[in-house]
């Protein structure tokens, strides 16, 4: 990113000059200068290239010495091999700002990878702001913007646009969401592709669109995380400016770099902070383009009140397969009140069905379509009802065009329509109701979750309590459960006696000190995962402790000889209850640190039953996430067993979160962290620890 920090010279310039435009119908820089003109670009706009005096009525200068206006904006589109030499131009004419459209850089290979460090490094120097390269370019049709050569794009018309933008990567897919979009009545009204990003991110630029306060959602598309300081400064404008946020992100099922060195790395991908982040901010999350597109119709800024949905159909089935897919998404359908029930008998015929879902019957649509509208008042006047879903099944011809124009003026209440017929037979009847800003969906699946969508609460970014990093304690000389434990103690979370023997001789003596039967695990930085080479043995008599030592030992070196080894932990055996996974991890990239509960056990990456938050973690919301597991019924008492501490188990995960203080720690997993029979307690077992840097 450029140390350049304003991007006004980009979004709102007052002086754009087109470098290597020529009148030609392929040339690049020509279509930018008839794009700008047919959409009246308010400001100054002139060409640079002495090989023509003028392009499509703009006059052209041999240089930017020679425009008669400063130049806030430069739109280059030349060869990749031009394009340094025209930006140190451009800012020594006092430009502040570079879309750069040429492609050979990065995405080409190694020499363009180099080409493109040149030209970030370039961007940096200059102090000028570079959209690109390889990009289609930006566009505010508001304000007469339309720096983009896309097709799709420009075939909008300016004079009905919605409060929506696109911010991506990929203009093939930004091209491919504005058609839709508009196609759907919801002409996004900026639309931005920021290519390669040398410089300008998708983040920074939809920071600076959501700040703007005039849009109702914000569309981007992620090819790669966001560093966490520039998104969470985004989450921040978007909540206080009401603008929805909608992702979509490709690259979803990478793995985590350290998934085989712990369970809590095999569980958790990169991209988790950025989730939880999405999560906690209410960003709308959507998986492919469709949805976006879905989202895009519905969305509105109005906050809806309550959680009630009113469902009216013309088919009793469809009605009963949207109360199915509402409930899944956790919305309500609400029983209706008596003053509605009232107003419907005296519009409906008596077959109807009142009930909600309301089935106004084929018989009042074949006599009445044009009075639908009084039944879709009537339940929105009740009082239970936040939204309507109407579903037409089969509305068709002149019952089509009556339902339509009856809609016309509709389009500030709540009403979603799901249309199930023929493209060719109702397309004409979507269009008027698109047309008058109302919601029209093609399944009752889609325009259910996009009404679900819509009611995530909008939330400014995640914010955590955490006290300055501080030292580890001192003689802390080992990332082994024994050279570590001094974390537990600090952190005060309750565990087992245990103490070590450094060699097997040593075992039977702290076995009899400790009193009954024993547990005894290998130690060793080396080996994170104890029982996969022989490691551990539970249940051991004082008097056989020395010889099971010595197999353990012996074995452990037989199938890792590279393992340096300190000796055999000598543990006191715990009671039965539930095991747990806890696992801690530092923040990186301007993320906070996490902290993962889970049903442990050496089972834990089967079954993958976790959840994750920010840390450090207070008990209750400890509480809240033990709670949230698929296995939360072992811990509340499945199937007549006694219920365990539950209380217990959320306190010593705050307090494992809280290690996050320790600067030099990477990361920190118990497991199990055993939950005892209520109002017994809860006990770490088995401690992994991790440093930065190891």
């Amino acid at each position: 990113m450029s140390t350049a920090s304003s991007l006004l010279p980009l979004v709102s310039p007052r002086g754009i000059a087109v470098v290597g435009a020529s009148p030609r119908e392929s040339n690049v820089g020509g279509r930018l200068v008839a794009a700008l003109r047919e959409h009246d670009f308010p400001g100054d706009l002139a060409v640079v290239n002495p090989t023509v005096d003028e392009v499509f009525g703009v006059p052209s200068h041999a240089s930017f010495a020679d425009l008669p206006f400063a130049v806030d904006l430069v739109l280059v589109a030349l060869a990749a091999a031009r394009v340094e030499e025209t930006l140190r131009s451009a800012a020594d004419a006092g430009a502040r700002a570079a879309i750069v459209y040429s492609s050979g850089f990065a995405e080409t290979g190694a020499a363009g990878h180099e080409a493109q460090q040149r030209l970030g490094a370039l961007a940096r120097e200059l102090g000028i702001r570079v959209l690109g390269p390889n990009c289609q370019g930006l566009v505010d049709f508001g304000a007469g913007l339309a720096a983009c050569f896309a097709p799709a794009v420009l075939r909008a018309d300016p004079r009905h646009l919605a409060p929506v933008a696109y911010v991506g990567q990929s203009g093939a897919v930004g091209g491919t969401f504005f058609d839709l979009a508009r196609e759907r009545g919801r002409t996004p009204a900026v639309w931005a592709s920021t290519g390669n990003e040398v410089d300008v991110s998708v983040v920074e630029l939809a920071r600076e669109l959501a700040a703007r306060g005039d849009l109702d959602l914000l569309c981007l598309y992620l090819e790669n995380i966001p560093d966490g300081a520039t998104w969470f400064d985004l989450l921040d404008r978007a909540a206080g400016s009401g603008t929805r946020l909608a992702v979509l992100r490709s690259g979803e099922t990478e793995v985590g770099r350290r998934a085989a060195e712990s369970h809590t790395g095999a569980l958790l991908s990169d991209a988790t902070s950025f989730e939880i982040s999405c999560r906690d901010a209410g960003v709308l999350r959507v998986r492919d383009v469709s949805e976006l597109v879905d989202l895009a119709v519905s969305v509105r800024r109005r906050p809806p009140n309550r959680r009630g949905i009113a469902v009216v159909t013309t088919s009793g089935g469809a009605g009963g397969l949207a109360a199915d897919r509402l409930a899944e998404a956790g919305l309500e359908v609400p029983a209706l009140g008596e003053r509605t029930t009232e107003a419907l008998t005296a519009l409906l015929p008596s077959f109807a069905g009142l009930a909600n879902p309301v089935d106004v019957t084929a018989e009042f649509m074949v006599k009445q379509a044009a009075n639908l509208p009084r039944v879709t008042d009537a339940l929105l006047a009740d009082e239970a009802v936040d939204d309507l879903l109407v579903i037409l099944t089969n509305v068709v011809g002149t019952m089509a065009d009556d339902v339509a124009a009856a809609f016309a003026g509709s389009g500030e209440k709540s009403i979603t329509f799901a249309y199930l017929a023929a493209g060719d037979e109702s397309a004409a009847a979507s269009r008027v109701l698109r047309a008058h800003g109302l919601a029209v969906h093609g399944s009752i699946a889609s325009a259910v979750r996009a009404i679900a969508l819509c009611r995530v609460p909008q939330a400014p970014a995640p914010r955590v309590e955490r006290g300055p990093a501080v030292a580890l304690p001192a003689g802390f000389g080992s990332t082994t459960e024994w050279g570590a434990r001094e974390l537990l103690v600090r952190a005060q979370v309750p565990h087992p006696a245990a103490r070590l023997a450094r060699s097997a001789d040593e075992a039977s003596a702290h076995a009899r000190a400790i009193g009954g039967p024993v547990v005894l695990k290998i130690q060793s930085p080396d080996v994170l995962h104890k029982t996969d080479v022989g490691g551990v043995r539970v249940g051991v008599s004082a008097a056989e402790a020395d010889d099971v030592a010595a197999e353990i030992l012996d074995t452990v070196t037989r199938l890792r000889p590279d393992a340096a080894i300190e000796g055999v932990l000598v543990q006191e055996m715990a009671p039965r209850g539930v095991e747990l996974l806890v696992g801690l991890r530092a923040g990186v990239d301007g993320y906070p640190a996490t902290v993962t509960v889970g049903i442990g056990g050496t089972a834990v990456e089967v079954y993958g039953d976790v959840a994750t938050a920010f840390a450090p973690v207070t008990p209750e919301r400890a509480e809240q996430l033990l709670l949230s597991l698929e296995g939360a019924p072992l811990l509340t008492g499945a199937r007549g067993k006694a219920p365990a501490d539950v209380t217990a188990a959320a306190e010593a995960v705050s307090r494992l979160s809280g290690l996050v203080e320790y600067g030099a720690i990477a990361e920190v997993e118990v497991n199990p962290l055993v939950a005892l029979d209520d109002g017994k307690g809860a006990l770490a077992l088995d401690l992994l620890v991790r440093l930065t840097g190891a």
